[in-house]
């Protein structure tokens, strides 16, 4: 049998085949090439924000390191004075002047003098605070055994509540425990929440206590038996410049005080936690310091 011709059939599915190739691929690139826009306009978008992130992250450093040069650059201007105002006080009350001052006299220069060291401390803890914020002084962090810190640091505590008639109380539970931390960072908190509780609560005691958690952290709990602190702005009187709440006598708060303990707290890698539950009766300040700065001896 004579063997038919092939090759026009041949020639004729090869030319198809390739017309469909060309009619697919057009398809296809029409239908692909919106999604591979759109994900490159997203792409150009992201790098965008990150790009403006990236400024304005720089900025805020920036920010935070002029903060605390110009707060050290003036440091000098503000102490001076303020020192000549303590000093001449104090020579009024001991009588140094050469004049004997009378009851009035003396009185309006202890309130000079109270005030003017209240400021001083103000001052120094408001650039200390800002100088490890800002880089320009780094945590001094050491192993501290803090029943010997509790004790050392008892009288000044004591000397911040005569004017508030109230008690102090520390207790250390358990074995001796030892904290890595910056002492005077450490000071500066305890130190605020006693003056704030002297301040506010209206109670009868403070008590100091530093216990083991059961997860291994330190927790430091200032407590009081006062009248507690009103549930609603429990979480604005950590903010700069808000007063736990009103006192019934002159105002003495600056509102800094929690903000110092939570900045401070933050540095050390510790939270803290107020609670002020009808149950607790009064108000109990926790500064819980991570396992990591529990130091094992």
């Amino acid at each position: 049998m004579p063997v038919p011709n092939l090759t026009p059939i041949i020639d004729k599915a090869t030319s198809t085949a390739i017309i469909l190739a060309i009619i697919s691929s057009g398809l296809g690139g029409l239908l692909v090439w919106p999604i591979v826009a759109r994900q490159h306009a997203t792409l150009r978008r992201t790098e965008n924000l990150a790009a403006q992130l990236d400024l304005k992250n720089k900025a805020l450093e920036e920010a935070g390191r002029a903060k605390g040069r110009f707060l050290a650059g003036i440091s000098h201007d503000l102490k001076t004075p303020l020192n000549s105002i303590v000093g001449f006080a104090q020579m009024i009350q001991d009588g140094i002047t050469g004049t004997a001052p009378n009851d009035q006299a003396n009185n309006y220069a202890g309130y000079i003098h109270e005030s003017g060291t209240n400021l001083g401390r103000l001052i120094d803890q408001l650039l200390d605070i800002s100088r490890i914020d800002s880089g320009l002084r780094d945590l001094d962090e050491k192993a501290i055994d803090l029943a010997s810190f509790i004790t050392d640091l008892r009288p000044m505590l004591e000397n911040t509540l005569k004017s508030s008639s109230m008690n102090l109380s520390t207790d250390l539970k358990g074995d001796a425990l030892i904290l890595c931390a910056d002492k005077r960072a450490l000071m500066c908190i305890i130190e605020n929440l006693v003056e704030n509780a002297a301040k506010y609560s209206e109670g009868s005691i403070i008590t100091i206590e530093f216990v083991a958690g059961d997860s291994g952290e330190i927790i430091l709990q200032v407590s009081d038996d006062g009248k507690g602190i009103d549930p609603q702005g429990r979480s604005e009187i950590t903010k700069f410049g808000v007063r736990a709440q009103e006192t019934s006598g002159p105002a003495s708060g600056y509102g800094i005080g929690l903000w110092s303990v939570v900045t401070l707290a933050v540095l050390h890698d510790a939270t803290v936690e107020i609670d002020t539950s009808p149950k607790l009766g009064g108000c109990r300040v926790s500064v819980k310091f991570p396992r990591t700065r529990h130091v094992i001896r």
